[in-house]
């Protein structure tokens, strides 16, 4: 790996958290592929629902593969960046983005415009669905956190009962042994 690959390889790590949560993963999955640079397989295992859950962790994914693409590889991703992510493109640069210049591969999968949609389409299910879950583990962990508090203030109840019980035989002993 060399010095251009290294600072490449620094660039997506110093950013990987907001990458993360900044990119549409398809967008630029099917855009990238379309040059060439990534394959099938590989598209299939960023996309896999299974492997990769949640939109941030496809995201993590196609930057690990993005990562073992070299030189050529990033900078076809800051071509891709300049026209479906412009201010990521201006985070990792500095600069303001151009227009691309890069034609797809000749006979390789190109998206149609209705794709496109399509594919916006399912990220926002996707990303509805991410949601979804995270609401749902919330929603989990409020009743879970209500049924804590529940069992605390019966135990905090029987306490009380018990403290009570105490002070009633401590009064009755004292009277008994004054006697």
């Amino acid at each position: 790996m060399d010095q251009a690959d290294t600072d490449n390889v620094h660039e997506l790590e110093s950013n990987w958290e907001a990458l993360c949560n900044q990119i549409h993963v398809r967008r630029l999955l099917d855009k990238m592929r379309s040059y060439g640079v990534f394959s099938k397989d590989e598209y299939e295992e960023i996309m896999n629902d299974t492997l990769n859950p949640t939109s941030s962790r496809k995201a993590s994914c196609f930057l690990d593969n993005l990562q073992r693409k070299g030189r050529d590889g990033y900078n076809v991703f800051l071509e891709c960046l300049v026209e479906t992510h412009p201010n990521v493109y201006r985070r990792l640069t500095g600069q303001e983005p151009a227009a691309p210049v890069r034609e797809p591969i000749s006979g390789s999968y190109t998206p149609a415009p209705r794709l496109r949609f399509v594919n916006e389409i399912e990220d926002l299910y996707q990303e509805n669905e991410d949601l979804q879950r995270e609401l749902g583990f919330t929603q989990q962990s409020k009743i879970e956190q209500e049924r804590a508090n529940e069992r605390l203030n019966q135990l905090l109840k029987t306490a009380n009962v018990k403290g009570e019980r105490c002070d009633k035989f401590e009064k009755l002993y004292r009277k008994v042994s004054y006697r």
